[in-house]
């Protein structure tokens, strides 16, 4: 019923089938890692920034130790 160049042919788009899925699979997964990478150098970036601000906020002129703990005027 089948000719060899049928089975031959059909084997071929197979194969072509195959090799489509495993290029889009490792596609996929370089895009992932790429932006699991890039998400965490935002992050990285963000929370300096956050840092550099809390540091800089520790010598604004007018802060007391009070105004930091949230005590006011309560000292005893």
């Amino acid at each position: 019923m089948y000719s060899c160049s049928a089975a031959s042919s059909s084997s071929d788009k197979r194969g072509k089938h195959i090799a489509i899925l495993v290029f889009l699979a490792a596609l996929a997964t370089i895009v992932l890692i790429l932006g699991v990478f890039g998400a965490y150098k935002f992050w990285l970036k963000k929370r300096k920034e956050k840092d550099q601000a809390q540091f800089l906020k520790l010598f604004e002129d007018g802060d007391d130790i009070e105004d930091e703990l949230g005590l006011g005027g309560a000292i005893i």
